[in-house]
């Protein structure tokens, strides 16, 4: 009897951290809604001459910044479920290492502008919105679908890893990729803003 109970609870402890914790769920749908709202603050008010300045050819106006969100958006939850759909999980009975280093890397390095980076070819914009409200009604329709996903998934997010020019990263610290990498574009929008040449508001 008492070996069955043993068994029953180590069965139980295996369940349980199969299970994506409540408090990483939370944490990452408040990165992913903050950064959505942050992009609408930037954003708000914003006329369509403003939000199609572009200072120089080759720098990107506030409708394309938003556009390449939305590629972006697609392209990377595109990449994660075909992960989750073709990769086996790390078994329930291995225990993971520590995810809090890279989490905070994310959230620091990626959104710090003084670091270059090359978009992806299929998601640098094409001129697909007239202005920003267009962009950013693709782009919230699609980040509340990613929201949704986060918020119904059964899966241990944190027990499905990806290869990154970042290193090793998990499920979880792809979708707070995602967060922080708006937030990296809200800091380009915010560098338009400030541009002297950027047209005044009536």
């Amino acid at each position: 009897m008492k070996l069955l109970f043993t068994a029953a609870a180590l069965l139980a402890s295996f369940t349980a951290n199969a299970e994506y914790k409540a408090s990483d769920r939370a944490a990452l749908v408040r990165q992913l809604e903050d950064s959505r709202q942050g992009l609408a603050l930037v954003l708000e008010g914003m006329t369509a001459e403003q939000s199609n300045f572009k200072p120089d050819s080759k720098i990107w106006s506030p409708t394309e910044v938003v556009e390449h969100l939305v590629l972006m958006e697609d392209l990377l939850m595109g990449m994660l479920k075909e992960t989750m759909e073709k990769t086996k999980p790390i078994p329930d009975t291995q225990k993971l290492p520590d995810p809090s280093a890279m989490d905070a890397s994310i959230l620091k390095s990626v959104p710090d502008r003084s670091q270059k980076a090359q978009a992806p070819e299929q998601a640098k914009p094409k001129g697909n919105y007239r202005h920003w409200e267009e962009a950013f009604n693709a782009f919230s329709e699609r980040r509340l679908k990613t929201v949704d996903f986060v918020n119904k998934t059964k899966a241990d997010l944190r027990r499905y890893q990806l290869q990154t020019p970042m290193g090793t990263m998990d499920a979880h610290q792809w979708l707070l990729l995602l967060a922080a990498h708006t937030d990296r574009h809200i800091a380009q929008i915010h560098e338009a803003k400030g541009h002297e040449l950027f047209p005044k508001s009536n």
